[in-house]
């Protein structure tokens, strides 16, 4: 209420206006001695409304605290702040009332402490009506909690296996590590539990001391477009899940970008540009900064890591066989032997080999199997385990992955040569035939885009003309609106498919229109990066129990349960390293040898083949093959039989030779003399049988009509000839390498020299024959002048092969040779 000054007459309003101010300030200060009890009354009041409201927010913090992890906002609590404040502020001016007036009661005569408690309820009132105006929206009452630099992971309390506790700590070295370089670690495996785990152990490492503002784990997902990997990550820090792609992947670099981080990746299989997610670059050991990334992946994709750009690839093998059969008998929880046990221990030994080394399975397969005894419970375990873990099971998926999966175009199946890629190729090849157009390709290692052409439209039954542009514009008008799979077998350097007229993209096309498969066959993992393969899988050696089996079968069981034999075999068996092709050749070579002596020398052969240090180098790798194929070699019967079997390799890779071609060439050599035609020719035959017999030689045709050499024993086969890696240079084989291949070819010193089937008009540099007693020059384009020029010094010739070529003659050369 204003009081109005009591002044009159003409001067009032003048007078009143200067003292008006003064004197309600004055009148409404007065006034506090005599309003105490109602100010007291009212600021109680509306403390009381104040606690009704400050209890509302306190149980939206409990609820949201309990069922969301929610804490406080800044504004929220600040209020609450306020709020015990003026509670207690009200309490102790109200406490102050009631004491004054239980001594002096209603009418006390002290004015001075009135006026005080008076003027303190009236303010402190204004004070609560402003926070009551100001309670939080339940929006803005709690929020998510900042993000804690690590969330725990729960990890499988299963033992770790020593050389997993290595792994882990290798990368943990790389994460930690100040290089500028090391950015990316790609870690790969077949067992993606195992490839899990070890993950969470890598983030729980850092719990207690993190040298890391944020380590951000994102598991495994079905699809890892960039949106989703953002959404991970955004979840992950607290952040708006709103915006575009771009407007995301600003506001997380912008969040990381001064931060020291970690960001783990599970189970990547396919490209993923870091950059459009918005981590910032570069990665490694930045400005004081540490930016790292993990990636994990299944064996089968580890070529991601490559399209990533890892700086460091760490595999997780499967566990060798020591080290499974400990793991398994930790998990089943048995104290002692377990191996010796003679009710269970052969169970258990049987059920670790069929896991294959998988440190996941072989705990829950522990944990099923702790307790068991009975025989036929463990035997359900060991099928239930080979049907999924075998070698032949891991490669029987793969027709599902090329029919399915509409981001792999391209599939690279890889591993040493003669463990089985081809196999598997043709078993593909079966599958799909019916299905959609299938190509086979044989690349080999004199392998060209022409070349490639060439089988593609001899597959199309269509009509080339030599020309690389031509033949790829007519290779893809044909398979542009067609389902094809291209089957590239024994690829040795990268081709270029879209030159070669391969439409692209490869995959399956949107609404499964079309799919565009390529799978390839390569020695070499590195050719999988070049060809931008999707997956990769490996093809690996036999387990000891399947490579037991295949040996058995080909040495067969008289012979391995003949008396001292069966432990030698094994032994001998064991020496094979998993390999399928030494398997079967060693095992034929071994066929009906009874004595014990005689298994005893194979086993010393083998162990002295194994004395390389490969070190997973494929050339050395290949030498010490060589050397354990070799001894069915020697175990040939005679030297007529060994030197029929070499010549074998003068014709290209992979080529199916008519059985009559052949047989003309080994009587042509002196190799086969019977006395007359047909005899040395029935000879021939039953010579080819003798080494397809020893598994040095396939027979194939529709009609088994021709023979062939497996590329591996083709190789073995010109190693030997060439003195077994001594490259004396008495052969030279560039069997059709094509028109595009540059060589020397060494006149002076080669004793054969096959030039075959590469449509040459002319030919390299002829030098002094000195020593050439075998020249192949059949399924060529050369005339008699080229052709005489060769054999005008050719004194010790003995066979020539000019058939297929543009003679018009018969050159007069021939005339001298004798």
């Amino acid at each position: 209420m204003q009081v109005v000054a009591p002044c009159g007459g003409w001067c009032g309003p003048t007078i009143n206006t200067i003292i008006s101010p003064f004197y309600n300030h004055f009148a409404k200060y007065a006034l506090y001695c005599f309003t105490a009890g109602s100010n007291v009354r009212d600021h109680r009041t509306e403390t009381e409304a104040l606690i009704l409201k400050q209890a509302g927010v306190l149980e939206m913090f409990r609820v949201n605290g309990h069922l969301l992890d929610a804490v406080p906002t800044d504004q929220a609590r600040l209020w609450l702040e306020s709020v015990n404040r003026a509670i207690s502020e009200e309490e102790a001016n109200h406490l102050l009332y009631t004491q004054r007036y239980l001594l002096c009661g209603y009418c006390s005569p002290d004015c001075l402490g009135n006026y005080k408690i008076s003027k303190r309820a009236d303010e402190q009132q204004k004070q609560v009506k402003s926070l009551l105006s100001s309670v939080p929206g339940d929006n803005n009452i709690t929020r998510a909690p900042d993000p804690r630099r690590v969330e725990s992971m729960l990890v499988d309390p299963a033992p770790i296996p020593p050389s997993r506790w290595v792994i882990l700590r290798g990368a943990l070295l790389f994460i930690v590590s100040d290089d500028p370089n090391e950015g990316i670690v790609g870690m790969w495996g077949p067992d993606k539990d195992d490839n899990t785990n070890l993950l969470k152990h890598i983030n729980n490492s850092f719990l207690e001391q993190s040298i890391f503002d944020f380590v951000i784990f994102v598991p495994s997902r079905s699809d890892f477009s960039v949106t989703n990997i953002q959404s991970e990550i955004i979840s992950r820090l607290g952040m708006r899940h709103d915006g575009n792609e771009a407007t995301r992947a600003t506001r997380i670099h912008e969040q990381l970008e001064n931060k020291n981080f970690l960001l783990i990746v599970d189970d990547l299989r396919q490209n993923l540009d870091l950059g459009a997610v918005g981590i910032p670059h570069p990665l490694g050991f930045v400005g004081e900064k540490k930016r790292k990334v993990v990636i994990m992946s299944l064996s089968g994709y580890r070529s991601v890591g490559n399209l990533v750009g890892v700086n460091k690839d760490i595999e997780l093998p499967i566990l060798q066989e020591e080290e499974a059969r400990e793991l398994f008998r930790q998990s089943i929880n048995y104290q002692g032997d377990l191996y010796s046990e003679p009710h269970i221990g052969p169970h258990a030994t049987d059920l670790v080999r069929a896991i294959n080394g998988l440190p996941s399975e072989l705990v829950r397969y522990g944990r099923s199997m702790r307790g068991t005894t009975d025989a036929s419970s463990w035997k359900v375990a060991i099928d239930d385990a080979a049907s999924k873990f075998s070698r032949s099971r891991s490669i029987e998926d793969t027709p599902c992955l090329i029919e399915d999966d509409p981001m792999l175009g391209v599939i690279g199946i890889w591993g040493p040569g003669g463990v089985g890629k081809t196999h598997l190729l043709k078993k593909i090849q079966g599958f799909f035939r019916g299905r959609m157009t299938v190509i086979w390709v044989t690349a080999s290692k004199e392998c060209s885009v022409l070349k490639v052409q060439t089988q593609i439209l001899d597959e199309l039954k269509l009509k080339g003309d030599g020309n690389v542009g031509t033949q790829s514009a007519m290779i893809r008008g044909f398979l542009e609106n067609k389902s094809f799979l291209v089957l590239l077998d024994d690829l040795w350097e990268r081709i270029d498919l879209e030159v070669v007229g391969i439409p692209l993209p490869l995959g399956i096309e949107p609404l499964d229109k079309f799919k565009r498969k390529v799978v390839l066959t390569t020695r070499f993992i590195s050719i999988c990066g070049g060809m931008e393969v999707k997956k990769q899988i490996k093809v690996p050696y036999l387990q000891e129990n399947e490579a037991w089996e295949l040996f058995r079968e080909k040495v067969g069981d008289q012979t391995i349960f003949s008396p001292g034999i069966k432990d030698r075999a094994r032994i001998l068996g064991t020496e094979m390293k998993g390999l399928p092709l030494a398997l079967v050749t060693v095992g034929r070579a071994m066929y009906g040898k009874f004595r014990p002596d005689q298994w005893d020398s194979a086993i010393q052969h083998m162990k002295k083949s194994c004395c390389i240090d490969t070190n997973e180098d494929p050339l050395k790798m290949e030498e010490e093959v060589f050397r354990k194929i070799m001894f069915s070699y020697d175990n040939l019967k005679s030297e007529r039989l060994k030197n029929c079997f070499l010549t074998c390799a003068l014709w290209p890779e992979d080529q199916q030779i008519h059985r009559e071609e052949l047989a003309q060439c080994w009587i042509g050599l002196g190799h086969v003399d019977e006395g007359d035609i047909q005899s040395s020719y029935t000879k021939a035959y039953s010579l080819m049988s003798d080494l397809i017999g020893a598994c040095l030689l396939e027979g194939c045709g529709e009609s088994n009509d021709r023979v062939k050499l497996h590329d591996v024993i083709r190789d073995i086969s010109l190693w030997i000839s060439c003195g077994c890696g001594k490259n004396n240079g008495n052969w030279f084989v560039r069997a059709g390498a094509g028109l595009d291949e540059n060589f020397s070819i060494p006149w002076s010193s080669a004793e054969y020299i096959s030039l075959m089937f590469n449509r040459m008009k002319k030919l390299p540099f002829v030098g002094d024959l000195l020593k050439l007693r075998v020249l192949c020059l059949q399924n060529n384009n050369l005339d008699e002048t080229i052709i005489g020029g060769v054999l005008v010094n050719s004194a010790k010739l003995t066979y020539l092969d000019l058939r297929y070529n543009k003679l018009k003659g018969i050159p007069q050369s021939l005339c001298h040779l004798t």
